[in-house]
């Protein structure tokens, strides 16, 4: 099973983002507009599961393109793509996944994307709680939701907040 942290984007939103940058030679992408998340499952402990697949892979010649998990806070400028939350492409037609993440708990909605590009979310869910001690509460969302068709930067482990996408 794979863990991921979804970080507390606030603060890194919080101190100002430049705009995602358009040229990311550290991330490698192919065209994949295709794919769905199947099943997400919350759990105790704000842990939330997502099982689907992208119906693309690579060829062995191009082996280095990566999808990601974007995510979004509700009333923030920008996403976030943390290299942590990134993705191998397998070498099939189609790329599974099942990814358990911690889901930090904020007094906001919060939106997970699977993203194969800056402008390509594949597939969204919703992650909410009704106060602060009840249990997570996630359900799909359309890509085109309002909490989600925000734009989002990539992040490099290690990199300063703010990052600035295009400085």
């Amino acid at each position: 099973m794979k863990y991921l942290t979804v970080l507390a984007v606030a603060v890194f939103a919080l101190f100002g983002a430049g705009s995602p940058a358009a040229a990311d030679a550290g991330w490698q992408r192919i065209p994949c507009f295709s794919g769905a998340v199947e099943r997400s499952e919350a759990a105790a402990g704000d842990y939330l599961t997502l099982t689907g697949y992208l119906d693309c892979g690579v060829t062995d010649d191009n082996p280095l393109p990566r999808w990601g998990y974007a995510v979004f806070v509700a009333g923030l400028p920008y996403g976030t793509l943390s290299e942590a939350d990134m993705r191998w492409y397998s070498h099939d037609d189609k790329t599974a996944f099942s990814d358990t993440l911690q889901v930090t708990r904020l007094p906001a909605d919060i939106g997970i994307c699977v993203v194969t590009d800056y402008d390509v979310r594949i597939a969204c869910v919703k992650v909410t709680w009704k106060n602060a001690t009840a249990p997570m509460m996630v359900w799909p969302t359309s890509v085109d939701d309002g909490l989600v068709a925000q734009p989002f930067q990539r992040r490099n482990e290690g990199d300063p907040t703010p990052v600035c996408g295009h400085c």
